[in-house]
């Protein structure tokens, strides 16, 4: 049987549940509905998509101003055992962390239906430790036959694990190294050098010279490719040497994928 659900009951359900994302494609396996609302393309809130598949895995098919307190307490529980559906990434660290759904999310959602059939909470909690006890078993049985590690060492080993794999790459790419340590500020001058070139409003611009002395003019240079040669020289970056890894890295791709 499909899983059918209405939205319709949730109040403000077009702010609740979608998100403007004109540009959104779908990847992955996972399918996520799109709509159209005043005639921009909107993709459904991850939270609302989960909160739809869940209703199975919680036995309640419904969010209602009586049971929506039940319903968080399955969904916590749930995502206590399991782990939490939904994650994100910290625009600070770039790290990627868990997202538990909150009760307020629950709440927002009153009104959400679909064709589940509420399931008592006795018989839920049984056929969740039924389901989760004996794969729990497996996983201690393949733990004790492959030997157990402990977590603090093998977090230090992937470590140094890391730092040598680092190492390894900046000695192999070294002007990939000073680049990336430029980056920010090669990015900010060349943004500068781009805008002195274009041309206004009015038809004019700056012109880059360089002063010939046997002439004592200064002549229109502009280093090719512009701005990346200037940047270059200044930061003291071989161009060259740059080009010689980028193919020592494709290769080093292709044999990776060959192997």
């Amino acid at each position: 049987m499909s899983l059918d659900y209405s939205l319709g009951d949730i109040k403000d359900h077009e702010k609740i549940c979608w998100v403007e994302a004109p540009d959104f494609k779908q990847e992955g396996m996972l399918s996520i509905p799109v709509t159209d609302i005043g005639g921009v393309q909107h993709r459904m809130n991850y939270i609302t998509n989960s909160l739809i598949w869940l209703t199975m895995t919680i036995g309640m098919g419904d969010i209602t101003a009586d049971n929506w307190k039940e319903f968080y307490s399955r969904v916590a529980l749930w995502e206590t055992l399991k782990g939490p559906m939904n994650r994100y990434v910290d625009k600070a660290t770039k790290e990627v962390k868990d997202y538990p759904i909150q009760p307020g999310h629950i709440h927002a959602h009153i009104g959400l239906h679909t064709n589940v059939t509420y399931e008592a909470e006795s018989k839920w909690l049984k056929r969740i430790m039924s389901e989760m006890l004996p794969s729990l078993r497996v996983d201690a049985k393949n733990a004790q036959e492959g030997g157990f590690v402990d977590p603090i060492e093998e977090k230090d080993a992937k470590a140094e694990k890391d730092a040598k794999a680092k190492a390894e790459h900046d000695a192999k790419y070294p002007e990939h190294v000073k680049m990336a340590a430029v980056q920010k500020e090669s990015q900010a001058i060349g943004n500068f050098l781009e805008w002195m070139t274009e041309f206004d409003e009015d038809g004019n611009r700056y012109e880059i010279c360089r002063y010939d002395e046997g002439s004592d003019c200064y002549h229109p240079s502009v280093e090719q490719p512009f701005p990346t040669a200037i940047l270059a020289r200044y930061f003291e970056i071989d161009l060259k040497a740059i080009e010689t890894e980028k193919q020592a890295m494709l290769e080093a791709i292709r044999e990776e994928n060959n192997s």
